[in-house]
């Protein structure tokens, strides 16, 4: 270890030896680990903007449009069903 005088290393042999020791690295460990996750995560997790531009041109794309008429058609189906199925019960 860098920077530890001959007193610090000794003391450091000494207590890696005891179970306070390794559950206090454990812990530490284990928040630097969510840590390193979290700022890996935010360097290539994509922007708002990225993302909203890559929605829009997967919006302008023909299959896109074609899916989305679908859907529509379906709800638009289900809605007419619906519908027609209250105004059957209430007459």
């Amino acid at each position: 270890n860098p920077g530890l005088s001959e007193k610090d290393k000794k003391d450091l042999a000494l207590l890696k030896k005891t179970p306070e020791f390794q559950k206090v690295k454990a812990k530490i460990m284990a928040l630097l680990d969510e840590k390193i996750d979290k700022f890996v995560l935010d360097q290539i997790r994509p922007s708002e903007d990225e993302v909203v531009e890559k929605f829009e041109e997967i919006k302008a794309t023909k299959e896109f449009q074609k899916a989305k008429e679908k859907v529509i058609e379906s709800l638009s189906d289900r809605i007419d069903k619906y519908v027609l199925d209250h105004f059957r019960k209430n007459q």
